[in-house]
Order: structure tokens, then sequence, then C-alpha cells
């Protein structure tokens, strides 16, 4: 008698961050990373919910659906548009289980199954820069408790998530994020090798610009370093809104060795590789970190990572790095400097570095996701779910 193939859960993911200018940042890059190997899974049926362009980015295996936006609004209102929308584009695709993996907010209703990721939650954060962030945080934070499932991409997040949103532990689980085979080491490679071409040798920062990323500590090491008699310049990629580029620029300006920094904007993971591939050192100036994928994509090309000790950084990093007291530039930069002039000592960090990495893989990430949403959808079969009674409070 021929084996029965069990039932596959239908999912339904908010896929709008594979198009547009949020493709290359960690929302995007997540969902780039996580929807190949969802769609490996035959226990789950995948559809993903994505604006004009975006299905070009949505794998074979995986459904892409079509949502209309593109109100001619300003950056914050497009995201508002959205959010009003989503619920709507929810109900009107009938699945099992709504993910909602890319995104910190909460649909304001969802009458399905709901499954949410929980990336970071900054309400921690006390400057003024982040008082909007922190303001809509705390509007939002009740929406998470309706969801059926929470994954968190990290022990530190889920912590948090339980502790300061008052979720119930019971269902918050933890999925760590994982890393693109791609991400390899290189040929053999000394430090001190520099740039194609001859440049100088570097240090790279991964990371879009916020007050809580550190390109000020960035900016004081590599001075310090310059100081040291290293040659070493600082390359930054991250995407700079039109909001942030006056900010880092005065910072830039303002550093002791502005003439070292080198501003590369956005970047793609051909060019990300590339650059983590030819780095010294990856620097995480970070005051928080949700998970912090660039540590262990720099890890996993064999490239040594020095950061401060904060939130979910030694949870993640563990011994493939280097780790230093919290803001002090001066500790890291005696950490790299220790690190660079020693070749031996460099290429132990680098042999551990791509150790640590083995310990993250996206088939692992989506294997979590996949038993999460058979026992939520298998759950929900049984009667009315929070999330699903009516529009969610704020």
């Amino acid at each position: 008698m021929p084996a029965i193939r069990p039932r596959r859960t239908p999912v339904l993911i908010d896929g709008r961050h594979l198009a547009g200018g949020g493709a290359t940042r960690g929302f995007g890059r997540y969902l780039h990373s996580l929807l190949p190997e969802l769609a490996l899974r035959p226990e789950v049926e995948v559809s993903v919910l994505v604006t004009s362009g975006g299905a070009r980015a949505v794998p074979q295996g995986v459904r892409a659906i079509t949502i209309r936006r593109g109100l001619p609004l300003p950056g914050r209102f497009r995201d508002m548009e959205h959010h009003v929308r989503l619920p709507f584009d929810i109900a009107r695709h009938r699945h099992g289980v709504f993910h909602n993996a890319a995104s910190e907010r909460a649909p304001w209703f969802c009458g399905h199954p709901w499954v949410h990721t929980i990336h970071d939650v900054p309400l921690s954060f006390s400057d003024a820069e982040h008082s909007d962030q922190v303001r809509t945080w705390r509007r939002r934070r009740r929406r998470v408790r309706f969801a059926d499932a929470v994954l968190a991409v990290s022990h530190y997040a889920a912590d948090n998530a339980i502790a300061v949103l008052g979720l119930d532990p019971a269902r918050v689980r933890v999925a760590a994020s994982g890393v693109p085979e791609a991400f390899s080491p290189p040929p053999d490679r000394p430090p001190g090798s520099g740039q194609p071409g001859g440049a100088a040798p570097y240090l790279l920062v991964v990371g879009d610009y916020g007050p809580h990323k550190g390109y000020a500590e960035a900016f004081e090491l590599i001075g310090a370093l310059a100081d040291r008699g290293l040659p070493h310049v600082l390359l930054v990629a991250g995407r700079l809104g039109s909001w942030a580029r006056p900010v880092v620029d005065g910072l830039v300006a303002r550093s002791p060795r502005s003439s070292r920094i080198r501003l590369l904007g956005a970047a793609d993971d051909d060019e990300l590789l590339r650059w983590y591939r030819g780095a010294d050192a990856l620097v995480v100036p970070s005051r928080a970190e949700g998970f912090g994928l660039p540590a262990v994509e720099a890890m996993a090309c064999g490239t040594p990572v020095v950061a401060f000790d904060n939130t979910a950084l030694p949870e993640v990093i563990g011994d493939g790095g280097l780790l230093v007291p919290d803001g002090d530039v001066r500790a890291l930069a005696e950490a790299i400097f220790g690190l660079v002039s020693d070749p031996e000592r460099w290429r132990t960090a680098s042999a551990t570095a791509f150790r640590r990495s083995r310990a993250f893989s996206w088939s692992a990430c989506a294997a979590a996701y996949v038993e999460v949403f058979r026992e939520v959808y298998a759950g929900a079969a049984g009667g009315l779910s929070a999330a699903r009674a009516g529009p969610l409070p704020e």
C-alpha cells in the first residue's frame, strides 16, 4: 500500500522587502535567504505577497502574489499604506498561516493563524534620534501578544521580547539566522593583503546607519589605529538614508582621521562577499544588536571579528571572535592592533571564526520555522485564536 503523503501546511508571507529600498537591507536579505530554504521543505506550501518588481526575487517553488502599492507618498507614509492594506491582502488570499517575517510592525488585523518574527526590541534606546522608533514600539507592542507564535532570531531577542513586550514564553521560540553558502573563505590570504588593485589594507564595518550602530566609535577607532602606525583604512558598507547622510558626514568631519574613512553605501551580496574576503577584520561597534548577521557572514569568510560585548553579540560570535568591554574604543583598538600585527594570531582567529560560523545555517532556520508553522496550523483547527478574534489593539 503506498504511503500517504502528509498534507502540506499553506503559509503566506509578507515579502514587501524583496523589492525596493529594503531589498539590500536586513529584512530584505533575511527574506532572500530564508525563502529558498522554505521552498525545499515538502511540509509547507509557501506563497509570498510582493509589490511590483518583487516577483523576480521569489525563488522557484514559492508562489508570488502581487499586491498593489504605489500611492505617491513620502517614505513613512508608504509604510503606512502597506500597513493599512496588508490585512485585506491577507484576507483576499486565503492561506493557513500568515508569517510576518520581515517587519517589526504587527498587522492591525489578521484573520488567519499568525506567526511573528522578532528581530529586535529597541525600547531600551534612550537617545533622541531613536525617539520616534521607541514611541512606535510602545504603541505596537500589545499587538504582538496576539500572535499565535513568535520566533526570535536570538535568545537575547527572545528574552528581551518576553520581558519588554509581555509575551507568553510558551509561545516564543528561537530560530537563529543563517549564512548564505556563497559566503566562504577565499584562497590563502595573509593579513594586510589590502584591497583589490594594491590599495591600503582595510577594516570593515557593515550595517545601515542608526544611532546605535557605533559609527562614531568606529571613526574614533581608525584614528587610534593610525596613531599606532597601522596603514589601514575603514570601509563602511551600509545604506545611508537622506536623513542619515548629513549626520554621518558630520561624524566623518569630526573624526581624527577622516581621510581614512570610505563610505561605500548599500551593497548587494556579491559586493559584501568581496569586501568580507579582503578585510583584515570586521569591526562590530554596535551598541545593540538583535542578532548581528554581518558577524556571522564575516566569520563564514574566515574574516576575524572584533566587537563590543553587548546584547546578542556574545551569543552569536561566541568563541569565533574577540569581544571587548562595551563602548571601550581603546580596548577595541588594542584587540585589532594585536590581531593584524601578528600573522600567526590572525590565521588562528580566521580558522576559529570559520568554525564558529558553521553553527548557523538557513536550512536549520527554515526547519525551525516549518515546525512552528505546522504546530500553529494544527492548533488553529481546534478553535478561534486571539489573533483572529478581531482588530488588534493599539
